[in-house]
């Protein structure tokens, strides 16, 4: 016994949960400042209207910003959740593969959800 009512958490939990929730902020803020800059920007009407691929690019993306923000709290189903949605996003647009740090801020999420259950 440890002297105290919380339990253990391995340092490596530790990290991985942190890292993830730094790296999660960060590209929600990131993305999020381009929403709200679009949203209330005084920006040039797009070229084109938005077609149905842009569309689902836009709900995918959403998707992924969702799980990433659930990750906080649930680290497994924000985790799946943003790993479903990117890789519904490659489907649709392979150039997704270059934002790399959404699907290992969520792999971070679920190791960190694995390494507290000893998994």
């Amino acid at each position: 016994m440890n002297g105290s009512s919380l339990p253990l958490v391995p340092t490596g939990a530790k990290v991985a949960s942190w890292a993830a929730r730094i790296l999660g902020t960060s590209i929600l803020l990131f993305w999020g400042f381009f929403i709200v800059a679009y949203l209330f920007g005084d920006g040039e009407e797009a070229p084109s209207p938005l077609t149905a691929h842009d569309y689902l690019g836009l709900v995918v993306m959403g998707g992924w910003m969702i799980g990433l923000g659930i990750a906080w709290k649930w680290e497994l189903l924000g985790g799946l959740i943003t790993l479903v949605a990117y890789g519904i996003a490659i489907v649709a647009n392979p150039a997704v593969l270059m934002f790399v740090f959404i699907p290992i801020t969520a792999m971070l999420s679920i190791a960190s959800w694995l390494m507290r259950r000893g998994g």
